[in-house]
């Protein structure tokens, strides 16, 4: 008939780690942070602001990955070493991943160690893609 897309499992893995965190940084950003606490006063809102840049720019950064590997994954893009599209791209998504990583490192609670992980774990698979790109 046509053509068949063929998923492998390592493709499978990396959706679902790019959908679980970006779940991870959207009920974190949805969670009120300024709720009282009995070991804590209310968190300035310097550190709130810090918190949902760092959340969004953690998310952006991880949402483009996504894009990217579906782009890469169907086809719809040519990885080659050079290729501005590639280039490009696994630069603006560690700046937004390094970006995320300090604005979330001035932040306090949940969406620090949020922030802090999903830009971790983003930056670990843009460079993965560096990789690859240099790779193929």
């Amino acid at each position: 008939m046509g053509k068949e897309l063929h998923l492998d499992f390592g493709i499978w893995v990396l959706v679902l780690l790019s959908i679980g965190n970006i779940v991870l940084v959207t009920a974190t950003f949805i969670r009120p942070e300024n709720e009282p606490s009995a070991s804590q006063e209310h968190p300035s809102s310097e550190t709130i602001l810090y918190g949902n840049l760092g959340l969004g720019l953690a998310c952006s950064s991880q949402i483009l990955y996504l894009a990217f590997a579906v782009a890469w994954q169907f086809k719809w893009m040519h990885s080659y070493p050079g290729n501005p599209v590639d280039t490009y791209g696994i630069l603006v998504g560690l700046l937004l991943s390094a970006g995320a990583f300090v604005a979330a490192s001035m932040a306090t609670g949940c969406r620090r160690f949020a922030g802090i992980f999903v830009a971790i774990a983003t930056g670990g698979l843009w460079l993965l893609s560096a990789i690859a790109s240099v790779a193929i």
